[in-house]
């Protein structure tokens, strides 16, 4: 058996001097290098431990799920599909960025608290916008205002904290 230790150091030395010259002419900045070396080592670990795994065999197959719970593993197995689905939630934003009429009150700093309220609320909604099929109260991610929803066939309902959103 051959020791290719060498052959490795090579390399990694190799690939440090080239990212510390990209760091020294600018090419490269500090801060995008360690946001990629922390996704590298998250997948990294999410593979190795099956923490968080993801995966999909194929266009048109389930994805996968697989993550850990008080030392059991679960899977959850989601369809694939492409496309928009009606009657479906379009958007959602807090109550008191809208008037009395149900119109977007027009300030610069209500755009701001709009888009991070949609990002997270799209992040609970998932992939096909229905909050992974549990019934779902504002209540539940956090929310203690009453929150407006649009949906794709241009209906607008208004819901208090504790009222479950129709999907």
């Amino acid at each position: 058996m051959t020791n290719n230790w060498p052959i490795v150091l090579n390399i990694s030395l190799v690939f440090l001097l080239v990212i510390f010259y990209f760091l020294w002419f600018g090419a490269l900045d500090f801060d995008f290098l360690m946001t990629f070396f922390r996704w590298k080592i998250r997948d990294y670990l999410s593979n190795v431990l099956e923490i968080g795994k993801t995966t999909q065999n194929g266009r048109g197959t389930p994805l996968e799920i697989t993550y850990f719970m008080n030392g059991n593993k679960y899977r959850v197995s989601s369809p694939s599909m492409s496309g928009i689905r009606t009657g479906q939630i379009k958007s959602a934003c807090p109550r008191h960025l809208f008037d009395d009429d149900l119109k977007f009150i027009d300030a610069p700093y209500n755009y701001a608290e709009r888009e991070k309220f949609a990002e997270t609320f799209g992040e609970y909604l998932g992939p096909f916008r229905n909050f992974h099929g549990i019934p779902t109260t504002p209540k539940m991610l956090g929310i203690e205002y009453s929150i407006v929803v649009e949906y794709r066939d241009e209906r607008i309902i208004i819901y208090d904290p504790d009222d479950i959103v129709q999907v």
